[in-house]
């Protein structure tokens, strides 16, 4: 499933969607295909929207990780 969270990240910070994919090397897998799908929608809202779930797992884990920290 990481790689959901590596295409979610890479395209977040500027990465073109093709880049990642091929960064990816066999193909995307763990739910990144569905997510690189909908980010070739030419719609910038539903691009956003793809983006914000895992963008927001990502922040839940690491918060989680900061508070076991302390």
């Amino acid at each position: 499933m990481w790689e959901r969270s590596f295409v979610a990240m890479s395209v977040a910070v500027g990465e073109p969607p093709g880049a990642v994919t091929g960064a990816l090397g066999q193909g995307p897998t763990g739910g990144a295909d569905a997510l690189l799908e909908a980010l070739r929608h030419p719609d910038r809202y539903a691009k956003a929207s793809a983006l914000a779930l895992p963008l927001a797992e990502i922040a839940g884990d690491l918060a989680s990780l900061e508070l076991s920290c302390l």
